[in-house]
């Protein structure tokens, strides 16, 4: 067969097939930067579900975080007018500071949240360490025990401010 190929009589022959034989390789080259070019895009379009993916779990987390939150100063605020109920002054600055705390950690978890439940969660906080002061005030004998009407009443006013807070999340993510 190489004789063929190198016989000088058989140069058009030759050349026609090896022009042939470069289209065809030609063709079968396209055909495969094509297949290359589709697959680079399902790879590009994979790891952009994956980026997405990946920001909707953080974004479930850190919602699931601040439902926790919410739940944990809710409880908290209970907890704190009982002991406000029963004169505990020791405990109930416990509890409304373990309320603060997670008041804190929402105010922090939810970058969404609308700038006025963010103010609101500030002056929360605010009241509850100043009302966490006083005690301690009264307690060290430099000042007097708060209202306990005015407290409950703040708590009260608390309570809407988380509910609120709690609907906004499970709009935002109704899984959580």
């Amino acid at each position: 067969m190489l004789d063929w190929i190198f016989d000088t009589g058989n140069t058009a022959s030759v050349g026609a097939l090896s022009f042939l034989i470069g289209i065809f390789g030609t063709g079968l080259t396209l055909v495969g930067l094509f297949y290359t070019f589709r697959e680079a895009r399902r790879a590009v379009s994979a790891a952009d579900h994956a980026q997405i993916a990946v920001e909707n779990f953080k974004l479930r987390v850190t919602q699931h975080d601040a439902g926790r939150d919410v739940a944990e100063a809710s409880y908290a605020l209970d907890i704190t007018r009982r002991h406000l109920n029963n004169g505990s002054w020791n405990d109930a600055s416990d509890s409304y500071e373990d309320a603060r705390r997670a008041i804190i950690r929402m105010t922090m978890s939810i970058p969404s949240l609308p700038d006025v439940q963010k103010e609101k969660l500030r002056k929360m906080a605010e009241q509850i360490q100043r009302l966490c002061n006083k005690i301690d005030a009264a307690q060290s004998g430099k000042g007097e025990y708060p209202d306990v009407a005015k407290a409950k009443t703040v708590i009260r006013s608390n309570y809407e401010v988380l509910a609120a807070i709690k609907k906004y999340i499970e709009e935002a993510n109704p899984y959580v």
